[in-house]
């Protein structure tokens, strides 16, 4: 195992017992080359992937490259030893890619190397970030993603390929043509009706809500219905981020649905926008902008709605910053766009 620090490269594994620590400097220089010399009082005061140790004694402990437990380590990683001497002594560990580790539970590791053994486990994982994308998913066909992860995304896929003379070919769901999101849904590469939703018939005491759209399909869902009377006294419409009109935030929280904005959602809240950037315009009708969904990528919302700080502006006008306030910073503030001078 081989670990470069500046211009300091020294092979060769050691441990506490078998370090000559007198032998060589705790820190400064050695022959024009860079050693370590931040100063440490535990492993909490040192850079992640670091650890503190004592080089020569406790009053002079020095951050170096190491590790002690999983918990010191990136993401994806492990800690193993022994470590590389940078500088004496060695810390007991350091990060390893662990390549059969699955992130995100899907039942697949991200390695595909056919040399490594994963047992539980099966290879070849593409999004460790995201459990319905795997060898052997379903190919979704208008979400801009590779889902069964062999390297074609949405109309490159085969799946995605199987128009029918009459079909319309599409690569989401604002190519079908629909007056309304949600009624007409891109699938297999082709324009597709929605399936048919039936409403509940809610009894006494009780209020059907929801309807909004299925992030992964574009279609609408069924409504859901909750108590009337504990969010019955206000009427502040709000969007949720399932492009549904709710009564109220309360109402919203009933069904575990999150704000997306104050006042209701717009009829054509929730289409896809194709555009390069977020917080743009893009393809989006009049007084819409474009933000990014975690689940449903890029969809068409109102002005100055978002979810992340790249969202924005949003249409949002920017403060008039003085000269020396510098330009403003946008900021993604209760899914709302908040600009401030910097």
């Amino acid at each position: 195992m081989r670990f470069v620090l500046g211009k300091l490269m020294v092979v060769g594994v050691c441990v506490l017992s078998a370090c000559g620590v007198d032998q060589l400097p705790a820190k400064g220089t050695e022959n024009g080359r860079t050693v370590l010399t931040a100063a440490c009082t535990g492993d909490d005061t040192c850079p992640s992937g670091m650890v503190c140790e004592g080089c020569n004694g406790a009053n002079d402990a020095i951050c170096i490259p190491g590790c002690r437990t999983d918990a010191q380590c990136p993401a994806r990683f492990v800690c193993r030893g022994p470590v590389t001497c940078l500088t004496c002594p060695c810390a007991p560990g350091w990060c390893e890619l662990d390549p059969c580790r699955d992130l995100d539970g899907d039942g697949y590791a991200f390695t595909d190397d056919p040399s490594i053994s994963c047992p539980g486990t099966q290879k070849g994982d593409c999004n460790e970030a995201n459990k319905d994308q795997h060898p052997g998913a379903k190919e979704l066909c208008a979400n801009g993603a590779d889902d069964d992860c062999d390297g074609r995304t949405d109309r490159q896929d085969p799946s995605c390929q199987m128009c029918t003379s009459d079909s319309l070919i599409c690569n989401d769901s604002s190519e079908c043509g629909q007056a309304q999101p949600g009624q007409v849904k891109c699938e297999a590469g082709c324009c597709q009706s929605c399936p048919s939703i039936s409403y509940p018939s809610c009894g006494t005491g009780k209020t059907a809500v929801g309807g909004g759209l299925d992030a992964k399909t574009g279609c609408r869902v069924a409504r859901v219905c909750v108590e009337s009377a504990p969010c019955q006294n206000t009427y502040d419409a709000v969007c949720g981020i399932d492009y549904a009109t709710y009564r109220n935030a309360c109402q919203a929280a009933q069904v575990g649905v999150e704000v997306l904005h104050r006042g209701s959602c717009r009829w054509d809240e929730g289409e896809p926008c194709s555009t390069s950037q977020t917080g743009t315009q893009g393809t989006c009708g009049d007084t819409l902008y474009c933000r990014r969904d975690a689940e449903a990528g890029k969809r068409c919302t109102q002005l100055f709605a978002c979810r992340v700080d790249a969202d924005c502006p949003a249409g949002a006008t920017p403060p008039s910053c003085g000269e020396d306030a510098g330009a403003p910073s946008w900021s993604c503030v209760a899914n709302q766009c908040v600009a401030r001078c910097q």
